[in-house]
């Protein structure tokens, strides 16, 4: 879901979703989140930043959020 451009080993990643309210039957809108991370060259573990812009259903500006993100490979094993 979303869009990402490899740069090396940096990915920038576009992604759309829609939220919904915390009982699950109200439409927020559409949210987007944006990130830009680097992978380890072992492709290991990854680390970088994301902002999430939330919209109304009109197309409005809710909330802006921005921080860092990281994550670590797991195995089936």
């Amino acid at each position: 879901m979303g869009a990402w451009k490899q740069v090396g080993h940096t990915f920038k990643l576009n992604h759309y979703a829609l939220s919904w309210d915390p009982t699950g039957t109200n439409l927020v809108g559409p949210a987007n989140i944006r990130e830009r991370v680097r992978v380890d060259p072992g492709n290991n573990s990854y680390s970088g930043t994301f902002t999430l812009d939330q919209f109304d259903t009109g197309g409005n500006l809710l909330v802006h959020i921005q921080g860092n993100v990281r994550g670590q490979r797991i195995t089936a094993d």
